[in-house]
């Protein structure tokens, strides 16, 4: 019987076997520490690669030991262009990716590092020492020294580290911070050139760990937070007493890791806009309309941890989960009791006699893409803002993954998007937009 580790290195051979079934490109490269954290910067260039071919941008950051300095890291990645005809098989699993400018950070590991959309070239850390920093890197190009290029503003408020961090995506400049010393901090950060910023708290989560939080796309003021005490709570910022307008007391048994709500959309279904996404430490991911909080829309479970849940920017139904099962989950909730899918090009093509990398056909059918390229837990994952179904992964064992999803794999059904939603009809009587009795307002402990 095959022990842990030889389990998990035969999955791989087989994942890497099916690869180029799977995607158009994928590659991994074993950076000198792991990171915690992976963020794609918008847009990319033509300018100084090949015809035909684009070069993105990310941030990464590092995890040491042993005393040596911790930096958060620009990274290039050349990648051909969606409309370039090439034969991406000659040289599958090329590494194209270089550190162009690597930052002192002082405070520790990187946990999490996010650009701010309206400035993306200004980012925001979270530290081991739980401080945050901000750092902008057209300043921080400029100076020679790596040492020298350390963060513009620190962000002070926490106690602890911790791993929630978001830009407002409404109004410059306001980042919201959770950690596990039980305060949500907001900063305004304001200009760049102060090296300090404004900040807001407030206590939740009865003063237990804050694993993450979300702004809501539908007011510049309304975040959620998920804590370890299980709880979901909505915020009002312009409520004068502090507290939660809305409390979901036991919304997972277990620690709550990620919570988000989808980013907006111009053509998106009337719906959209009212869920959010939970994710905890038993692998359990919930579907919640915000008009109706007693209970989830939908419920799928994972064989370990969630520790990284974000919704894909190019469909408003596409949601991604990674966590220790070393497995970034994709899930399109429009295909919910959808007919059984058929099985992707990437087993059809695999050699005769060959075991698949695991049996999905038990899958849901609204999970519609599992990566599986990690042998190690995965810490964080991000979705291309631009180009569709292009993501990158990191991992505990040094792993930094892109990947790019074959059409051959899967194809959003543009016919009926959110089509098997129209159960918000029968369950939903508010599906006006109002907001339910019940969600108005709720007592805290």
């Amino acid at each position: 019987m095959a022990t842990g580790e030889e389990k998990i290195e035969e999955e791989y051979k087989v994942w890497a076997r099916n690869a180029p079934f799977l995607y158009d490109s994928a590659s991994t490269k074993a950076l000198e520490w792991p990171s915690l954290t992976v963020d794609w910067l918008p847009g990319s260039s033509s300018e100084g690669v090949e015809t035909g071919w684009r070069r993105h941008q990310l941030i990464l950051g590092t995890h040491t030991s042993d005393g040596s300095p911790n930096r958060v890291m620009l990274v290039t990645v050349d990648l051909p262009a969606v409309e370039t005809q090439i034969d991406t098989r000659e040289n599958f699993g090329e590494d194209t990716s270089a550190v162009v400018l690597a930052m002192d950070h002082p405070g520790g590991e990187v946990n999490r590092a996010r650009h701010m959309p309206q400035r993306p070239t200004v980012f925001a850390t979270k530290c081991a020492d739980g401080g945050v920093y901000v750092y902008d890197i057209e300043a921080t190009a400029a100076i020679e020294d790596v040492d020298g290029r350390g963060p513009t503003v620190r962000c002070v408020g926490h106690d602890d580290e911790g791993f929630g961090l978001e830009w407002n995506p409404r109004e410059t400049g306001r980042l919201l911070s959770a950690a596990y010393d039980g305060k949500i901090c907001l900063w305004d950060v304001g200009d760049l050139k102060t090296g300090s910023a404004s900040v807001i708290i407030r206590e939740a989560h009865s003063g237990g760990p804050v694993g993450d939080i979300s702004w809501s796309p539908r007011s510049e003021a309304v975040f959620a937070s998920g804590g370890d005490d299980g709880r979901v709570l909505l915020w009002d910022l312009r409520a004068s007493d502090q507290k939660p307008s809305v409390v979901v007391r036991e919304a997972h048994v277990a620690d709550i890791n990620c919570i988000a709500f989808p980013p907006l959309h111009d053509d998106e279904s009337p719906y959209v806009s009212f869920l959010v996404a939970t994710a905890s430490a038993d692998g359990a991911v919930k579907l919640w309309d915000q008009r109706k909080l007693d209970a989830p829309l939908h419920e799928n479970r994972h064989d370990a941890e969630i520790v990284a849940l974000h919704w894909a920017p190019f469909e408003e139904t596409v949601l991604g989960a990674a966590g220790a099962d070393r497995k970034v989950h994709v899930y399109d909730y429009a295909k919910i009791g959808a007919p059984a899918k058929e099985k992707p090009v990437a087993e059809e093509g695999a050699a005769d006699g060959e075991e698949e990398e695991d049996d999905d056909d038990d899958d849901p059918p609204e999970l519609v893409f599992k990566h599986g390229g990690h042998r190690a837990k995965i810490n964080d994952f991000s979705w291309n803002k631009t180009e569709e179904f292009l993501a990158a992964s990191v991992s505990a064992d040094n792993a930094f993954q892109v990947w790019w999803v074959s059409d051959d794999a899967y194809v959003v059904d543009d016919d009926q998007p959110f089509a098997s939603f129209n159960f918000f009809d029968l369950h939903h009587p508010t599906a006006n937009g109002d907001a339910p009795p019940d969600a108005k307002r709720a007592k805290t402990d």
